[in-house]
């Protein structure tokens, strides 16, 4: 089983290492390895993160016909992203 270091998954999501280590604490990427110094991130932890965090993203689209009213809008993604697409860039 692979292991992920807070600085690699800062690097793969191209975040700070703070904002890793914050996402780690409230759980984002499940259970997590602790060494006492550092926690390491397993693949299954990693896979879960990237599931929860792609697929169709919903927002709302500004009406700027003067009218306040906001419509609903689906956005659809191109495709879902992959380990592997992270691990490549």
């Amino acid at each position: 089983m692979q292991f992920y270091t807070v600085e690699q998954l800062a690097k793969m999501f191209n975040k700070s290492s703070d904002t890793i280590r914050r996402k780690i604490r409230a759980g984002e990427f499940g259970d997590t390895l602790n060494d006492g110094k550092a926690h390491m991130v397993s693949e299954s932890g990693l896979q879960a993160y990237i599931k929860k965090h792609t697929g169709p993203a919903e927002g709302y689209r500004r009406n700027f016909s003067g009218s306040k009213k906001r419509s609903k809008v689906k956005f659809e993604p191109l495709r879902k992203l992959t380990l592997e697409d992270v691990m490549s860039s």
